[in-house]
C-alpha cells in the first residue's frame, strides 16, 4: 500500500492500481479530507484542487466524483448549495 513518502509517485490509474488503489475510494477520501480542513471552499475551488492533485489525463473522468464527495462531506457550505 502507497504510504505517501515517494515523492516521485505519479497519480494515474495504472499506479494506484499497482499499489492496490482504487480510483472511487482513493478519490473519495482526498475529498472528505479536504471537506475537513477546507469546508468554505467554491465548487470551482475544489475542481481546481482535484485538477492540482491529479494533473494526469486519465483523471479527468473522477472530477465529479471528487466534487461530489467533497461536498457531502461539508455539513454546510452557502457557496456548495447555489451550485447544486
Amino acid at each position: 500500500m502507497y504510504d505517501g513518502e515517494d515523492e516521485y509517485f505519479v497519480r494515474n490509474p495504472e499506479s494506484c492500481r499497482q499499489l492496490g488503489l482504487e480510483c472511487r475510494v482513493c478519490i473519495s477520501g482526498a475529498a472528505r479530507q479536504l471537506g475537513t480542513v477546507s469546508p468554505e471552499l467554491t465548487p470551482s475551488g475544489v475542481v481546481t484542487l482535484f485538477k492540482l492533485l491529479y494533473d494526469q489525463p486519465s483523471c479527468r473522468s473522477m472530477q465529479n466524483t471528487f466534487l461530489h464527495s467533497y461536498q457531502q462531506s461539508v455539513p454546510f457550505n452557502p457557496a456548495l448549495e447555489l451550485a447544486c
